[in-house]
C-alpha cells in the first residue's frame, strides 16, 4: 500500500507540475503579444508618410496612367476587330469566286457537251441527207 500512495504523490505532483507549465506558457504569451504590439507601434513611427501634396500627385499619376493604358487597349481592340473583319470579308469574296468559278466550269463543260451533241446531231442529219441523196441518185 505505501507503493500507492506514493504513486498517487507522484501523479499529484505531476498534475500540480502541468498546471503551473500552462500558467508559464499564459505569461509568456501575453509578454509575447505585448512586445509584438511595442514593435508594431515603434515601427510604425518609422515609416514617412506622404504629405497631401504628395499623395495627390501620386494619385493623380496613377489614375492618369490608368487612362492612357485604358485608351490604348480599346485602340488595339478596335484594330484587332476591323483585321478580324476583313479576314472574314476576304474569305467570304474567296468563297463565292471559287464557287462562282466552279459554276462557270460546270456551265462550260455542260456547253461543251451541249455542242458536242449538237454536232452530233448534226453529222447525223448530214450523214441521213448523203443517204437520202444516194437513194435518190440510185432510183433515178
Amino acid at each position: 500500500m505505501p507503493n500507492n500512495k506514493v504513486n498517487a504523490k507522484n501523479k499529484d505532483t505531476k498534475i500540480n507540475n502541468g498546471k503551473k507549465d500552462n500558467k508559464k506558457k499564459v505569461v509568456k504569451s501575453d509578454s509575447n503579444q505585448k512586445k509584438w504590439f511595442k514593435d508594431f507601434k515603434s515601427e510604425l513611427k518609422k515609416i514617412i508618410w506622404p504629405s497631401q501634396k504628395q499623395l495627390w500627385e501620386n494619385t493623380a499619376v496613377v489614375i492618369s496612367m490608368v487612362v492612357i493604358v485604358s485608351v490604348i487597349i480599346f485602340l488595339l481592340d478596335l484594330g484587332f476587330k476591323a483585321l478580324n473583319e476583313l479576314e472574314v470579308k476576304g474569305a467570304e469574296d474567296l468563297k463565292n469566286k471559287i464557287s462562282t468559278s466552279q459554276n462557270t466550269t460546270n456551265e462550260l463543260s455542260n456547253d461543251v457537251n451541249s455542242v458536242e451533241t449538237n454536232e452530233s446531231s448534226e453529222v447525223s442529219n448530214q450523214t441521213e441527207a448523203t443517204n437520202i441523196l444516194n437513194e435518190t441518185n440510185t432510183a433515178e
